[in-house]
């Protein structure tokens, strides 16, 4: 008899599926499996994780903290970047939903993370306009006086793109001018 599991097929006895319940049977069972079908469970836990990860990232940038921390306990990964490389708490960041942004930096989320233009969350929170968040994560360890590959600060970005009121944080926590 051919058993599937989703997608999966396995060639498995029906007197086999029958031990299935019994937990000593179990590992008989399991052994059962070829490497092309313990090659297609790896793939779809990996598909999986994919999915959590980009829920994740997509439920910071709209702001659904509660959302955040059930797909932590799903799996989600702290570290799961976007295709530019940037990180659920950037996108928060961002976004400035100061309750997501806690929420990630209570799950001791790297403050520190960058993208592939060097960028961190506390320069895009500085280019944003969002205070609360700058201090917040000046707070949680963010380096106040990161370059990104440009070579701007993020006290550089608060004030070319007219943030006077996060430039004044950022100075007033020593930031380099």
């Amino acid at each position: 008899m051919l058993m599937s599991i989703g997608k999966l097929r396995l060639g498995i006895r029906e007197e086999q599926i029958k031990r299935v319940y019994k937990k000593s049977e179990f590992k008989r069972v399991k052994l059962k499996l070829t490497k092309h079908d313990q090659k297609i469970i790896r793939i779809q836990k990996k598909l999986k994780q994919e999915r959590l990860n980009k829920e994740f990232l997509g439920s910071a940038r709209i702001g659904a903290a509660r959302s955040i921390r059930n797909l932590l306990l799903l799996g989600a990964k702290l570290t799961a970047k976007d295709e530019y490389g940037g990180t659920a708490l950037m996108a928060a960041a961002e976004s400035g939903n100061v309750p997501t942004v806690a929420a990630l930096l209570n799950a001791d989320v790297n403050v520190n993370a960058r993208d592939e233009d060097g960028w961190n969350a506390l320069m895009i929170a500085a280019s944003a306009g969002h205070g609360r968040i700058v201090m917040a994560l000046l707070l949680a360890g963010s380096h106040l006086n990161a370059r990104n590959s440009c070579g701007e600060t993020a006290l550089e970005i608060a004030m070319v793109d007219g943030q006077r009121h996060v430039a004044k944080i950022l100075r007033d926590a020593g930031a380099e001018e």
